[in-house]
């Protein structure tokens, strides 16, 4: 806080870390996983990229398509067990400069509480399913709101407000 009592500026040195994936489930014996990019800057995940995690630094050995998902073999990572230890670790890397800050990131919906155009708190965001139209909202009751249906979002407060038709959620007629 500035002596004034004003909330000082952010500091433009600190670096934002954004969520760009997280590991899966290893593929072979030679130490790869298998990893969904939420990023839409693919140059994130080429040979050499450094991602942050909770187990330090984690650098691209080397890396393949495989469907929709690639295939990603950390450098250290020699055998299936390896890859194993690495299975659910969420890879970060800084927010590039021609990302909007106002974009939301799929870390900031899990977790939050979906609130109805009535104020009536409908469950938490369990996961986020791909879809070609748009994204889902899975909740923890397995209830699917699109994400058309959002009307803001309060990622401080951990909400998204939704105004949905009849019928999405159980009871609802």
């Amino acid at each position: 806080m500035a002596a004034t009592g004003e909330m000082s500026e952010p500091d433009d040195h600190v670096t934002r870390m954004l969520e760009v994936a997280v590991v899966g489930k290893p593929h072979g014996l030679r130490g790869e996983v298998y990893v969904r990019p939420i990023s839409n800057i693919p140059e994130r995940f080429a040979v050499g990229a450094v991602f942050s995690s909770d187990r330090g630094g984690l650098e691209i050995a080397s890396v393949r398509w495989h469907g929709d998902r690639m295939l990603i073999r950390f450098a250290g990572s020699a055998d299936r067990s390896d890859a194993e230890a690495l299975r659910g670790t969420v890879l970060k890397a800084a927010a590039s400069s021609d990302e909007d800050p106002d974009d939301l990131w799929s870390h900031q919906l899990i977790g939050a509480a979906v609130i109805d155009q009535n104020g009536r708190e409908r469950g938490v965001v369990r996961s986020i399913l791909d879809n070609p139209a748009h994204d889902i909202l899975e909740l923890a009751d397995r209830t699917l709101v699109p994400t058309v249906f959002i009307t803001s979002v309060d990622p401080a407060a951990r909400h998204i407000h939704v105004t949905v038709p009849d019928g999405i959620f159980e009871g609802d007629a």
